[in-house]
């Protein structure tokens, strides 16, 4: 039969281990909605991304008389859409 100090360890033990559930299920939503807004941008990003392609098809007809300033500064667009979309991924896959 236990006594009074193994039951007192026991409630002590069960509630440390409801405190740490209590904390899981806090990280746990708060991880889900993370991934809810990374997966939010990453679809407005891939979005915004096949807009740029089209832009960038149909401009393309033109680009033999751009100057390079205008190359470079769509590269850069370009570039930082592509380093948003990888943000979005990593938080994806963390």
């Amino acid at each position: 039969m236990p006594t009074d100090s193994q039951i007192a360890i026991i409630e002590e033990k069960l509630q440390a281990l409801l405190l740490r559930y209590k904390r899981l299920q806090k990280e746990n939503a708060n991880l889900k909605a993370e991934l809810h807004d990374a997966s939010t941008k990453l679809a407005i990003s891939l979005k915004e991304n096949e807009n740029l392609h089209q832009k960038l098809d149909v401009s393309n007809i033109g680009v033999s008389e751009w100057t390079t300033q205008e190359k470079q500064n769509l590269q850069k667009r370009i570039d930082g859409y592509l380093k948003e979309i990888e943000k979005c991924m990593e938080l994806l896959n963390a």
